[in-house]
């Protein structure tokens, strides 16, 4: 309820505990935590596993990481001097059409770079080591605002196969690095002037650019990939004008939308989809929230009415820092068909009416199969059991485990038990012992919830949440409510 400013109290809309934690964590009074509570404000830098093709790649990285930390140079030099390094390797850096891109184009504001960062490993077979490098020098705060994490190849692939890709143009509103325009050129063997790109961060379009150079050394070109707000900007480019037959994208998870979009993968869905040349196809990869997050009620009742749904996959989590599974939605546009596939992390495959998904209240996306579905929607009916007059409360946060709770049971503890405790169905055997006095803890439910004759317990912490019911008024901590 108060936060400190100053040595003074000012009155907030928190617990006493919430404050007491800003206060650990160094927050400023308007609350923003500036340490791991916060991701958004994280200095931590994170190796992208998920990209990396090579063993050498990851030697190189986590050294790589080593010499930026403290070599105090600038992202734009780091990237202007490797890929000055890999295009002359590829004999390309003198042509003319190089020069022009790399020097007009160049962030770093000059073809010259005096660095001497740890030597790229010999023979290197990495689709983009651009990519990678500018991955590493990324703070987990900025890619969280930004929501910039570059999409493995592997999942691209099921991208492409899903669109049936074919010999025409293919567009990337979020491009990042390239990869998904890369990975098509290589599977479909577009030439580089039918591979189109935006992205919104220079430096990325200028890997992205170079990347191109790379995958067609032997060709003169100017990549059609541009510096610009997909959203906000539709007049200075041609290519954000003209209709395409296929957009393919990952676009940017967490950051803030703009207009009537919470987020900003909503708006550029809504943009992208008015890029669709008639019977033209978009994937999308998304967070799993878009499935049923109420808020993205609009985005999916916009799916359902104004496109053609045609397939919805679910991965399991996969990008480095990031704890959310995702999705990949597959649309056409077209008068909406009667089905929808579904394809789980499991390999089973489940085709769904559209209707179910136009009948529910917020146009939820459900995984179920036919069957679940049926017997969910019986079971909900009877309405027999509910939870709506139940209460809830969280374990007691000691504010210091290591202090209050002990292995032995001595003279005024009792057993307490924490979420690993918690199995499907039932508490293991008590471990752990603590004195019930609330003045020492840090936060703590009213007594009548934890000795309630019954209660339903539950460990968050895990795939989905693990049940059992106590019946002995006994004590939980805070990872299991």
């Amino acid at each position: 309820m108060k936060n400190i400013k100053n040595n003074q109290f000012v009155q907030l809309d928190i617990s006493a505990a919430t404050g007491k934690n800003w206060q650990r964590l160094r927050s400023s009074a308007a609350g923003r935590l500036v340490k791991y509570a916060n991701k958004s404000c994280s200095q931590k830098k994170i190796l992208p596993v998920e990209y990396i093709s090579s063993h050498a790649a990851i030697d190189f990285l986590l050294e790589f990481g080593k010499w930026f930390e403290s070599a105090g140079v600038g992202m734009a030099e780091v990237l202007s001097f490797f890929a000055a390094q890999l295009l002359a390797e590829k004999n390309i850096f003198e042509r003319a059409h190089v020069q022009q891109i790399f020097c007009r184009e160049n962030p770093a504001g000059s073809a010259a770079v005096s660095i001497a960062p740890p030597p790229l490993p010999a023979g290197l077979q990495e689709p983009d080591i651009l990519g990678l490098i500018y991955q590493v020098m990324l703070t987990e705060g900025a890619k969280n605002r930004s929501g910039a994490y570059y999409t493995p190849r592997n999942i691209v692939r099921n991208m492409l196969i899903s669109a049936e890709c074919t010999a025409g143009e293919i567009f990337d509103p979020c491009c990042g690095s390239g990869s998904i325009l890369l990975t098509a050129a290589e599977m479909f063997n577009l030439p580089p002037e039918k591979l189109c790109g935006v992205d919104n961060d220079p430096l990325a379009v200028f890997i992205v650019r170079v990347n191109l150079l790379l995958a067609f050394p032997g060709l003169v070109f100017t990549p059609r990939i541009y510096c610009a707000d997909y959203c906000r900007n539709s007049g200075q480019f041609e290519l954000l004008q003209k209709k395409f037959d296929l957009i393919v994208t990952n676009p940017p998870w967490g950051a803030a939308g703009e207009n009537d979009f919470s987020e900003s993968f909503a708006g550029v869905f809504h943009r992208a989809a008015q890029q669709l040349a008639p019977g033209g196809k978009m994937v999308f990869l998304l967070p799993e929230a878009v499935l049923n997050v109420k808020k993205h009620s609009e985005l999916r009742r916009y799916i359902l009415n104004e496109l053609d749904l045609c397939s919805i996959r679910l991965y399991k989590k996969l990008f480095s820092g990031v704890t959310t599974d995702f999705v990949e939605i597959f649309c056409r546009n077209g008068s909406p068909g009667k089905n929808i596939i579904l394809s789980l992390p499991d390999g089973t495959v489940h085709q769904v009416p559209r209707a179910r998904y136009i009948e529910n209240a917020n146009c939820n996306f459900s995984l179920h199969s036919n069957e679940t579905e049926t017997l969910l929607k019986h079971i909900e009916k009877q309405q027999k059991h509910t939870l709506k007059a139940s209460q809830w409360a969280m374990g007691i946060v000691t504010g210091n485990n290591s202090k209050l709770i002990s292995t032995r049971k001595t003279s005024g503890t009792e057993v307490v038990f924490c979420g690993r405790d918690i199995t499907p169905y039932c508490i293991a055997p008590a471990s752990r012992y603590i004195g019930f006095d609330r003045s020492k803890f840090q936060q703590c439910a009213p007594d009548e919830l934890y000795r309630a004759p019954e209660k339903l317990v539950y460990r968050f912490i895990a795939e989905k949440p693990v049940f059992a019911l106590d019946d002995q008024q006994h004590l939980f901590l805070n990872s299991a409510n």
